[in-house]
Formats: C-alpha cells, structure tokens, sequence
C-alpha cells in the first residue's frame, strides 16, 4: 500500500503542479492583457488629444506643445524639444487649436521632409505678439521651390484663419524655421508693421 499512496501522492503532487502552471499562465495572460488595455487607454487620449489638442485651460496651448514634443521624440525617436521662458496666453482656442497643428504639421515636415533628429519648439510673447518657432536641424529647404505638398497649404490657411503671419525659411545655422507671429489683441503681425526674425 505504500507504494500505492507513494504513487498517489506523486500524481497528485503533479496534478497540483499542473494546476499552479495553469494559474501562472493565467496570471501571466492577465498581466499581458492589463498592460495592452492600459496602452490603449493612453492611444485612446492621444487620439482624443488630436482632434482637440487645447483646452481653455491655464496654460493649455503650452501644456499641448510640451507633450507633443514629448510624443514627438518617443514616436520618431528624435530630440524635440519645447521652451516657453515666461507664461504665454493664448485664450482662443480657436488661435490655440490652430497654432498646435501648425507645429504639430512643421515637426511632421521636419522629420519626414527634412530628414531632421532635432527640433525645438518655442512659445514667446514679444511685446504683445505671440510668436511660434520651430527650428529643425534637417536638410533645409530650397527658399525658390514651390511647396508640393499639402501640409505648408494647410498652415498657411490655418494662420490666416488666427490672423497671423506664417513665414517658412532656412535657419541661419541650416535647417528650416517655421514661425508663426499675431498680435496678442487681435491684428496680425504684418499689419502692425512688426518684423518677421
């Protein structure tokens, strides 16, 4: 009988240690799972974020700015970076909404286009105008070509719908800039008579 409950015991024994395999897989599978809906969520708000990037909020368009520099560098696997050295305002959300899909459209261009692995993104208010730049590192632009492409069609209409000057050119150092100016108080920059940089 021994030998019998010896026997027994051993099946049991790797009956149990089936049923503990079964039990970590399975806690194995729910980890996987927890961490794919959580990936979800987050692509779920960033898609939520794209179609309406801005909210009227303190400090809204710069908190947009920062983290699509942050989604910049881990999608393109770029150096993009986001400074706004004092607060600027921007109550709009219209101007807000259009200001965050010119620079989203310019570090797209600039990686894409330019061949750029780095892109700085600037918000400065400079005696009541707002200004954008976005300087990149890539390989520059012919300042004689014409733009093929839809995207520097769509930011020029979307700066014109805030009232604002967008103006595309080579950096001093190579590269491109894409700024973006308009008066704080409603008139755009070149109606103002102020200097593009």
């Amino acid at each position: 009988f021994q030998a019998e409950d010896g026997i027994r015991d051993a099946q049991e024994s790797r009956g149990l240690g089936d049923v503990y395999k079964r039990q970590l897989q399975d806690a194995q599978y729910a980890g996987e799972f927890y961490s794919l809906v959580k990936e979800a969520v987050v692509k779920a708000r960033r898609l939520a974020r794209g179609l309406c990037p801005v909210h009227l909020v303190a400090n809204g368009l710069e908190h947009a700015l920062s983290e699509l520099a942050s989604s910049a560098e881990s999608m393109f696997g770029i150096s993009c970076t986001f400074t706004c050295p004092t607060r600027v305002p921007v109550a709009d959300n219209t101007r807000a909404t259009n200001l965050y899909y010119i620079a989203k459209e310019s570090i797209r261009n600039a990686v894409e286009h330019g061949r750029a692995d780095r892109i700085e993104v600037e918000l400065l208010e400079e005696q009541g105008f707002v200004r954008l730049n976005v300087r990149d590192n890539g390989r520059g632009m012919d300042p004689c070509a014409q733009p093929k492409g839809m995207g520097l069609r769509i930011m020029n209409y979307r700066a014109r719908m805030i009232g604002a000057n967008l103006r595309v050119h080579p950096g001093e150092q190579g590269g491109t800039v894409v700024s973006c100016l308009f008066d704080a108080h409603g008139k755009s920059g070149l109606e103002k008579g102020h200097d593009e940089p």
